[in-house]
């Protein structure tokens, strides 16, 4: 299935349309911000999947690509309105590109690429952001390698962010933060991850520690949530990480 903006066209980076690294996704696709704006969702999937040995994001796992259960998650979790997918350079990126015009929610795919004007993992977030700001209060960020995130797990940290105005919702396990299963508002936190980036440091974990006010969910909550959250939100990073879920 092709993208709606261009039917037919070969599935090649050049022919998506992608939102432009320095601005706001199409309207097209986000439309207008209302009250009861859904939020959007966001995957980052632009590692280079070096200790994994290939494209990370399509590896099969239970009868489809790892990033495939991320966005099924998230439509049943948070019912986003758009989902947005970082996959940093796309020109590094063709299979996974062409994976998601043949979705079946193409029509409300986008792939962002990174902004130039930052580096590391803080640039597939600040994309989102980016993108998000003036459609949605909230952005669900989730890692690709995350395959066995739940419905149930999401819907609770969005429950917890509609009932608080903090610039992040996060959970915290063991002292650290886990920044791609997070709710972000960018109007909260846009301009605090571009100073945080601007000093030249890249790490979301970071970021977190930084920002004022991040709402934590601690572990108590979790198994409110999810009595399975440990699972949940194991990422892969070697393919023998798989056999551990």
């Amino acid at each position: 299935m092709s993208l709606p903006d261009d039917p037919g066209a070969a599935p090649t980076p050049s022919s998506l349309p992608t939102a432009s690294p320095t601005s706001n996704a199409s309207s097209g696709l986000l439309g207008r911000r209302s009250p009861h704006q859904p939020p959007v969702g966001l995957v980052l999937a632009g590692g280079r999947s070096s200790r994994f040995g290939s494209e990370k994001a399509l590896h099969r796992w239970r009868g489809a690509p790892l990033i495939q259960h991320v966005l099924e998650a998230l439509d049943e979790g948070v019912a986003p309105s758009a989902l947005l997918v970082a996959v940093g350079v796309l020109e590094d990126h063709p299979l996974l590109i062409e994976a998601l015009q043949t979705d079946p929610r193409a029509d409300r795919l986008r792939p962002l690429p990174d902004p130039p004007d930052i580096q590391g993992p803080l640039a597939g977030l600040a994309a989102g952001l980016r993108a998000a700001h003036g459609h949605s209060d909230l952005v669900m960020a989730c890692a690709c390698d995350m395959p066995a995130l739940t419905p149930r797990l999401l819907a609770g940290l969005l429950k917890i962010a509609r009932m608080t105005s903090a610039p992040a919702v996060a959970p915290r396990v063991a002292g650290r933060f886990e920044p791609l299963c997070a709710l972000y508002r960018p109007a909260g936190c846009l301009d605090a991850l571009e100073r945080y980036a601007q000093t030249g440091r890249r790490s979301l974990q970071g970021l977190l520690e930084a920002l004022p006010g991040v709402r934590v969910v601690d572990e108590e909550e979790l198994s409110a949530m999810e009595p399975g959250w440990r699972g949940a939100l194991a990422n892969i990073n070697r393919l023998d990480d798989l056999e551990r879920l």
